[in-house]
């Protein structure tokens, strides 16, 4: 019990929802490894994309902002 405590905690600090959630300790119940390492390796695909379009949405404030100031 303390174990999927634990285990929910990290999942939900690594942004995963509640159904997320079930499934992956649904697949720790079920002792599938390599399919929670499969599930871990999407959520870290899919958190790398939400970081790659927030620098993208920097890079582009960045900008305007160099712009505007070497206009004034």
């Amino acid at each position: 019990m303390l174990e999927d405590l634990l285990l929910r905690r990290n999942l939900i600090d690594a942004g995963c929802d509640d159904r997320q959630i079930k499934e992956f300790l649904k697949l720790n119940a079920d002792g599938m490894v390599n399919a929670q390492i499969n599930f871990l390796k999407e959520q870290r695909r899919h958190l790398l994309e939400c970081l790659h379009f927030r620098q993208n949405q920097i890079d582009c404030l960045d900008f305007l902002i160099g712009s505007l100031q070497k206009s004034s």
